[in-house]
């Protein structure tokens, strides 16, 4: 057994390879198997002006409101990485009204479930742990 960690042997490339760090973001995904992904992005809660709704009943408005709300608390420092979230909500409320819908639900497949992860709406890398 060595003495120091500086002496252990380098870990194998196939136990890299069979390390739950190698998964890819999608086998990551919180979305259950049974589910269609855009039916779970859709389905989850937003919490905007005071309530939790779903993320497909999102409005222009109610966008606007959620990026100019995140903006506000935007500073230095840890607050800092408010900022890009912010700036998808302001985003999505500009897809919204360029698109012509009403709501998030309303928008293309593809649309929603680019904007969801820059949203925080599922989080970005499959899990907050």
């Amino acid at each position: 057994m060595p003495e120091t960690e500086d002496e252990q042997s380098p870990v194998s490339e196939t136990e890299v390879a069979q390390s739950p760090v190698s998964e890819t973001r999608d086998e990551q995904s919180p979305v259950p198997e049974t589910e269609d992904k855009l039916d779970y992005v859709v389905k989850q809660t937003v919490f905007i002006r005071g309530a939790n709704r779903p993320f497909g009943e999102i409005t222009r408005e109610d966008a606007q409101f959620r990026g100019a709300e995140l903006k506000a608390t935007v500073g230095w420092g840890p607050t800092a990485k408010v900022a890009p979230i912010a700036r998808a909500w302001r985003e999505l409320s500009m897809e919204l009204q360029s698109a012509g819908v009403g709501t998030v639900a309303e928008l293309p497949r593809e649309t929603v479930l680019a904007f969801a992860p820059k949203l925080w709406v599922v989080p970005p890398r499959g899990s907050l742990l």
